[in-house]
């Protein structure tokens, strides 16, 4: 018999869901055997329409729909000398009754709001020693072979871009062989980049989170000195940033992004007990993603995707108990129907419970942790470190009914359970 603990380590069957526009179908990742299909499933029945094969070991990226009939998927294969995907993904976009698919011959980067047959692309171009340099291209859907001219280049070697919903790239981010980042800004259509933040010269690191809905600003995560990281509002016309929100412990762990998969709205805070924050209030979709989070206590929140009209919602939800779960959820009834789970052989029953653990170390810095005990234990035994600073570990076992720590906590170092 394997081991327990192999369960845990055992890949998901379910890796991405994604709804069409119409609401009608479903685009699923599915692991089985040795590699990842592409699956079209009836939202109301799951009842399954079309199976797609990328072959021997085979592995899904990027999944998405482009309308109601085509949907873009990156795939590439596992290596087996290596055991892993190494080579760069191809990308298709297919049709969703199996009839038909055609190449794309870069790489994906956004669809165009109001505009359903063209894409935005990178094409890798001035290849040399630390990567290379994007260029973007705004291509026909069906005609991807004629790629035409860039209308913008990126502004360093292997830049991450974030483009706004009208086909516009807004923000580039770089980091080089030394760790330092640079941030720049595209402000209009023909004024080129605009250099926001150099970390060599402001000892300091600024990262594009996203473009707001009205593509007038957008938002960037900025350190301070000390402290946590701050989130600006950056205005494109006079490059202007203004402090937005700031936790008082902890810097974001995880981004909330609207309905549309691109504008910031909020984030998680806290990793050992994570809680949303709302700071774009004024979009649009806030006060719904605030209750679709609101729904799902104790677990972090992730919208895949929606219905063109925004009254359905895939939602995907992690937390302690549950390594994965996909909903769907109806804005109008506000209520939320299960459709698959990650890791089906790992219920919530099965795994204990996460605590949080706060302790004040001597010099005054305040400790986060995690305490997880086993089920199903009659008289637990608490085991846990603690050292004075700079002193000899000294672990002590005890029954949980009279365990008392021998250090202070304001001089334990951390728990183990």
């Amino acid at each position: 018999m394997s081991p327990a603990w192999l369960a845990f380590l055992k890949r998901p069957t379910i890796e991405n869901v994604q709804i069409s526009p119409d609401g009608t179908r479903l685009a699923v990742a599915e692991r089985a055997d040795d590699r990842t299909f592409v699956t079209i499933r009836e939202t109301k029945t799951l009842t399954l329409l079309t199976r797609f094969n990328p072959g021997d070991g085979g592995e899904i990226h990027t999944l998405r729909w482009l309308d109601d009939t085509r949907f873009l998927v990156s795939a590439n294969a596992v290596m087996a000398r290596y055991n892993l995907a190494i080579n760069k993904p191809v990308m298709a976009i297919v049709q969703s009754d199996g009839k038909g698919r055609y190449m794309v011959p870069a790489n994906f980067l956004a669809t165009i709001d109001g505009d359903p047959d063209h894409l935005l692309v990178t094409q890798c171009t001035n290849w040399g020693e630390g990567g290379c340099f994007d260029a973007v291209h705004k291509v026909e859907i069906g005609h991807t072979n004629r790629i035409g001219d860039a209308i913008i280049t990126a502004p360093d070697r292997d830049s991450v871009l974030f483009p706004d919903r009208r086909g516009n790239v807004r923000f580039a981010t770089s980091v080089d062989d030394k760790a330092d980042t640079k941030l720049h800004a595209h402000i209009g259509e023909d004024k080129g980049w605009t250099l926001v933040n150099d970390s060599k010269e402001s000892g300091v690191d600024v990262w594009a989170i996203g473009v707001d809905r009205d593509g007038a600003s957008g938002f960037l995560q900025a350190e301070r000195s000390s402290g946590p990281d701050v989130i600006e509002r950056y205005d494109f016309a006079t490059g202007k940033r203004t402090e937005v929100y700031r936790h008082a412990t902890s810097d974001p762990i995880r981004y909330i992004l609207a309905f549309d998969k691109l504008t910031p709205i909020g984030a998680y805070y806290g990793a050992t007990r994570p809680q949303a924050v709302i700071w774009n209030a004024a979009h649009p979709d806030a006060q719904a993603i605030a209750s679709i989070i609101a729904a799902f206590p104790g677990r972090i929140v992730s919208i895949t995707s929606t219905s063109a009209d925004a009254g359905k919602a895939i939602v995907s939800t992690v937390g302690d108990r549950d390594p994965g779960t996909w909903y769907l959820y109806d804005r109008a009834t506000q209520k939320a129907s299960l459709l698959a789970r990650a890791k089906s052989w790992l219920t919530e029953t099965s795994l204990p419970k996460n605590r949080e653990v706060v302790l004040t170390a001597r010099d005054g810095i305040t400790l986060h942790g995690i305490l997880t005990l086993p089920l199903r234990r009659r008289r637990p035994a608490c085991r846990w470190s603690s050292c004075p600073m700079g002193g000899r570990m000294a672990c002590t076992t005890r029954p949980c009914m009279t365990a008392k720590p021998r250090c202070s906590p304001a001089r334990a170092m951390r728990f183990c359970g």
